[in-house]
C-alpha cells in the first residue's frame, strides 16, 4: 500500500467577514489532520474521490492552516506526515461616510464630501433617486458638488465596494440631510403711540430662526433671533420720547450665512400723560355748599376718593374742566386724587397724589340776656351775650342802630348799660366768625323794663300832744305807689316802722319834756324806690294832774271851812293855764295851779300848756269832811348834815294834812308858802 497524500488549496485573500473555503485533495477516504492558527489538531475526512472541503465563516483576521499528517486504512493504518502551510490574508471591508453643510442658502451649491477607503467606489442616492457612484481617490476622498439647490436634499449611502478579485463591498445606511434655507425676511410692528413712561413691545416676524439685525434711534446694531415659528419681541421700557426702530438685515444659519438687507423702520410716538388737578375753597361754613373744580387734559377721566371712601370718577369736558358740588356740608371733606386716564386710545394713566382738605367751619351762635331784666329809671344794667368764642355778634337797640360786640375766648361779652330811662328792647341780628367769614342770622331778644321812680309827699300835722294819734297821709306822683317807713323816736313811745298810705300811731312822751319822732318814708312802685322822705314829728308833753282826795274841817254849823284843803296840780303856773270845776261846773276865776277847797264836794281841774296848747284830761277828786289834827311833832337832822331832813307828823285827826314852811338863806328871810302832804301819827 502506498503512503497516503493530501494537499490543501485556499484563496490568497478574502474580504473581512466573509467565509474562507479550504479545499482538501488527497488519498480517497484519507483522514487529514491540520491546525488553524497553531491551534488544536483538527481532522478532515476525504471522500471516496479524495476530496474534502472546510468552510471557515466570518473571517476577520489572517488564517494560517498547517497540515500535520494524513492517514488511511482501517485495520492497518498508513500515516504520512505533512508540512504544507497555507495563509489566507484578510482584506478589510471598505468604508465611507459623507458630510455636507446641513443648511445652505436657497440657490447656492451643496458640497457633499465622501471620506473612506482609498479607491473605493461609493454608491449613493439623492432624494431616493437613482443610484450614483463616487470613486474615492488614493487618499479616500471625493467631493460631489450639487449646484443651485433650492429644496432640501437627502443623500443616502447604500454601498461601498473596492477591488476586483476579491471585490469587497459593504452595505451602508448613512443618510444626511441638507436643508435649504430660504432667503430670510423679517418685518417689525409695535404699538404706537404709547403713553409717556410706559413700555412698548417691538414684534419681529419673519423667517423662522432667522437672526434680525436692527437699530434703535440710529444707535449700534442689535441682534434678535426669531423662534421656530418666526416670532420674537423686544420690550422698550420707560419711553418718554419718540423711538425709531430700523431693520438692517435678516440672516439664517448664523449671522452672515443666509443674508438679506432690510429697510423697514417704524416710529413709536409718545403721548404725554394726562394731567389733572383739583381746587376748592380751603374752608366753608357748616351747612353751606361748596364746589371742587377739576382741571386737566380734555376728556380725561379723573379717579378720586372722598374721605377715603370707594373710588369715584369724574370726566373732564372738552376744555378739561369739571365741577363737583357738595351741598349742605356738615363735616370736613378730604378729596384725594388717585389717577387720571386719557379719554382716547391708547388710554394713558398717570397716578396722582394731590389731596385737598375742605375745612368745615362752624356757624357761630349767640344768645342775649339782660341783668336785671327790670330796673328803675336811671339805674344801670348789663347786656350779656353768650355763644361761640371769638364770634362777632351784631344787635340792634329798639330795632335800629345795629352795633356789634366780640365774644371773648370763653364765648362771653358783657356790655354795661348806664342811666336807662325807658324800657328798651335789644335784638340779636346775626353772628359772624371774622376769620372764616361764617355767619348766621339770629333772632334772640332781651327786654329791659324800666320802671319810673316815685316821689313821695305827705299831708297832715307835724305837732302832737302826748297821747294823740298821728294822721299823716302819704301821696305820690305815680298811682299805685306803696309806702314804707322807719321810725326813730326820742323821748317818745308808740312810734314804729310800718307801711301803708297813712301813718296813724298814738304817740306819748316818755319824759317831762317834748319828744320827737322822725319817720323816713320810702315810696316804691314796681320795685323802684324813690327818694326817702323824712317827716319830723314833735310830740309835746300833755300836762298830767294827779289830785288827791282831801278833807276839810267844817264848823259845827256846816258851810265852808276856814281852813281849806289845798288842791294842788303840781304844775308850773307860769307854763300852764288852769280851769277848776266844782260839782261839774267851772269855778269862775279859779285858774291857778292850786285851789283851796273850802266846801265838801267833787272838784275837777284841767290844765293847758301855754306854749304847746296841750290840755290835760280832767282830773276829779272828792273833798270830804275830816277831824282836825291835835298837834305836830317835828324831827330834824343834825346841823351841817349832808342830808338835811325835817320830818313832820300830825298827831290826832284824820288826814291827809298839808303843811307850809318858811326857808331862811344866810340871814335873808325868804318866805315860800309850800303845801305838802304830811303823815299823820
Amino acid at each position: 500500500m502506498s503512503n497516503p497524500t493530501a494537499v490543501i488549496s485556499t484563496p490568497i485573500s478574502i474580504c473581512s467577514g466573509n467565509s474562507a473555503i479550504v479545499n482538501f485533495t488527497g488519498t480517497p477516504n484519507g483522514t487529514v489532520t491540520y491546525t488553524i492558527n497553531s491551534g488544536s489538531n483538527l481532522t478532515q475526512l476525504l471522500d471516496s474521490s479524495g476530496l474534502g472541503t472546510l468552510t471557515i465563516p466570518n473571517v476577520t483576521f489572517v488564517q494560517q492552516i498547517d497540515l500535520i499528517n494524513v492517514s488511511v486504512g482501517s485495520s492497518f493504518v498508513c500515516t504520512q506526515n505533512l508540512s504544507q502551510s497555507v495563509t489566507i490574508s484578510i482584506i478589510p471591508n471598505p468604508t465611507v461616510t459623507i458630510a455636507a453643510t446641513t443648511a445652505i442658502c436657497s440657490g447656492s451649491s451643496a458640497s457633499i464630501t465622501f471620506t473612506g477607503t482609498p479607491n473605493a467606489i461609493a454608491t449613493y442616492s439623492i432624494n431616493s433617486g437613482a443610484s450614483q457612484q463616487q470613486i474615492l481617490d488614493s487618499v479616500g476622498l471625493a467631493t460631489q458638488i450639487i449646484p443651485n439647490v433650492t429644496s432640501a436634499l437627502q443623500i443616502a449611502l447604500s454601498n461601498i465596494t473596492i477591488g476586483v478579485s476579491p471585490s469587497c463591498s459593504q452595505n451602508l445606511t448613512q443618510v444626511i440631510n441638507v436643508n435649504v434655507i430660504t432667503t430670510p425676511t423679517a418685518v417689525i410692528s409695535a404699538l404706537t403711540p404709547v403713553c409717556s413712561g410706559s413700555s412698548s413691545t417691538i414684534n419681529f416676524s419673519g423667517t423662522p430662526n432667522a437672526t434680525i439685525t436692527y437699530t434703535v434711534d440710529s444707535g449700534p446694531n442689535q441682534i434678535q433671533n426669531l423662534d421656530n415659528i418666526g416670532q420674537a419681541s423686544v420690550t422698550i421700557s420707560n419711553i418718554t420720547n419718540t423711538v425709531n426702530i430700523a431693520l438692517v438685515s435678516a440672516s439664517l444659519g448664523g449671522v452672515g450665512t443666509c443674508f438679506q438687507g432690510l429697510s423697514q423702520s417704524i416710529a413709536i410716538n409718545v403721548l404725554p400723560l394726562p394731567i389733572a388737578s383739583i381746587a376748592a375753597p380751603l374752608s366753608v361754613c357748616i351747612g353751606s355748599s361748596t364746589t371742587v373744580n377739576f382741571s386737566g387734559t380734555p376728556n380725561a377721566l379723573v379717579t378720586y376718593t372722598i374721605d377715603g371712601g370707594p373710588n369715584q370718577s369724574q370726566t373732564l369736558d372738552s376744555s378739561g374742566q369739571a365741577a363737583l358740588v357738595f351741598s349742605n356740608v356738615m363735616s370736613n371733606k378730604t378729596i384725594q386724587l388717585l389717577s387720571v386716564t386719557s379719554g382716547s386710545s391708547p388710554v394713558c394713566l398717570r397716578n396722582l397724589s394731590q389731596s385737598i382738605v375742605i375745612i368745615v367751619n362752624p356757624t357761630p351762635t349767640a344768645g342775649i340776656a339782660v341783668n336785671p331784666s327790670t330796673i328803675c329809671s336811671n339805674q344801670n344794667a348789663s347786656l350779656t351775650f353768650t355763644g361761640s368764642p371769638n364770634a362777632t355778634v351784631f344787635y340792634t337797640t329798639n330795632g335800629v342802630n345795629e352795633q356789634s360786640t366780640i365774644l371773648d375766648s370763653s364765648g362771653n361779652s358783657i356790655i354795661a348799660l348806664s342811666n336807662l330811662s325807658a324800657t328798651t328792647s335789644y335784638q340779636i341780628t346775626r353772628a359772624l366768625f371774622a376769620i372764616s367769614g361764617c355767619n348766621q342770622s339770629l333772632s334772640g331778644v332781651a327786654n329791659i323794663i324800666v320802671n319810673q321812680i316815685p316821689t313821695a309827699s305827705f299831708s297832715g300835722d307835724l305837732v302832737y300832744c302826748s297821747g294823740e294819734t298821728t294822721s299823716i297821709d302819704l301821696q305820690s306822683n305815680i298811682v299805685g305807689t306803696t309806702f314804707s317807713w322807719t321810725a326813730t323816736q326820742d323821748q317818745v313811745s308808740g312810734a314804729s316802722s310800718g307801711s301803708g298810705n297813712q301813718i296813724s300811731q298814738t304817740l306819748e312822751t316818755t319824759a317831762s319834756m317834748s319828744g320827737t319822732v322822725q319817720y323816713v318814708v320810702t315810696p316804691e312802685f314796681n320795685g323802684c324806690q324813690g327818694n326817702q322822705l323824712p317827716i319830723n314829728i314833735v310830740v309835746h308833753e300833755t300836762p298830767t294832774i294827779e289830785l288827791q282826795d282831801g278833807a276839810i274841817c267844817l264848823p259845827n254849823s256846816g258851810g265852808t271851812s276856814s281852813t281849806p284843803f289845798i288842791l294842788d296840780t303840781m304844775l308850773n303856773a307860769l307854763q300852764h293855764s288852769f280851769q277848776w270845776f266844782y260839782e261839774g261846773s267851772p269855778i269862775v276865776g279859779a285858774t291857778g295851779s292850786i285851789y283851796p277847797a273850802t266846801q265838801v264836794g267833787q272838784y275837777a281841774v284841767q290844765a293847758t300848756n301855754i306854749l304847746t296848747g296841750c290840755t290835760s284830761s280832767i282830773s276829779t277828786v272828792n273833798v270830804s269832811e275830816k277831824a282836825k289834827g291835835e298837834y305836830l311833832t317835828i324831827q330834824q337832822s343834825d346841823a351841817f348834815s349832808l342830808n338835811q331832813t325835817i320830818v313832820v307828823n300830825v298827831v290826832g285827826g284824820s288826814g291827809p294834812f298839808y303843811i307850809s314852811w318858811m326857808t331862811i338863806y344866810f340871814n335873808l328871810q325868804i318866805f315860800f308858802t309850800i303845801y305838802r302832804k304830811v303823815k299823820t301819827k
